[in-house]
């Protein structure tokens, strides 16, 4: 009898020293390992399907390996890059990925508020951070953070309206099973944010939230707080490793 096991997320981070080429060779090196492939046969590119361009858009993750065959591997990359740092993840099993990386003091200058949320999710979350005891701009960060992750799992990016997604983040009245060390979580000083959960999406959109499965690690640094969200589309949650 086949039993369905959950998608396999593996994640990655990396200090603002490092540049977009060691961000490529940390996923590439990382996803040869976990494939159990030699170093040097995974390759990662971007090809934007509008412009194409292949300095930016989706990534994929290919081998050059001549054992199994060379091609398109059954992965699915993102990556994000801010101020503070970089944030990649591969996944297996997965139908969609999305990841992104954000810093409360990139988000404390850029207006966003207008283009983000509805005025009623402004005024949601602000009540929610003053109920719960957490700072307003982490959970705002946090909140276009986990949305710019959804946008990049349904493959829009920012040509969709991140209004059109509507977020919850009080718990469900399930509790969530406790992190485990090393896995469904980040190292220290990473540390796991309250629940988010998916409740709209915009109409006609290849996004499901029954199956959209959200998670959010906040780290405190000195030049501020950065905030790493994971968006997963699967029929299971998937099991995330650091």
């Amino acid at each position: 009898m086949n039993v369905a096991r959950p998608p396999e997320v593996w994640l990655g981070v990396s200090t603002p020293e490092a540049s977009r080429d060691d961000d490529h060779l940390a996923v590439e090196t990382s996803t040869a390992r976990i494939l159990a492939l030699p170093d040097g046969s995974v390759r990662l590119s971007h090809q934007c399907p509008t412009c194409g361009a292949t300095d930016h858009g989706r990534p994929e993750l290919r081998s050059t390996h001549a054992g199994p065959g060379p091609g398109a591997l059954p992965l699915t990359v993102s990556l994000s890059r801010t101020d503070g740092g970089s944030f990649w993840a591969v996944a297996s099993g997965a139908d969609a990925l999305g990841i992104d990386l954000e810093s409360t003091t990139a988000v404390a200058r850029a207006p966003i508020d207008s283009v983000a949320f509805t005025a009623d999710e402004l005024a949601d979350l602000e009540r929610g951070a003053a109920a719960r005891d957490v700072d307003h701009l982490e959970l705002r960060t946090a909140a276009w953070t986990i949305k710019e992750a959804l946008l990049k799992a349904a493959g829009t990016g920012l040509r969709a309206d991140p209004r059109a997604l509507r977020l919850t983040w009080a718990p469900r009245s399930a509790p969530p099973p406790v992190p485990r060390p090393g896995v469904d979580t980040l190292d220290p000083p990473w540390e796991p944010f309250p629940a988010f959960h998916l409740e709209a999406v915009p109409p006609g959109s290849a996004i499901d939230p029954s199956r959209t499965h959200l998670r959010a690690f906040t780290r405190h640094t000195p030049h501020g707080t950065l905030v790493a969200a994971v968006a997963v589309v699967t029929d299971l949650a998937p099991r995330l490793h650091r």
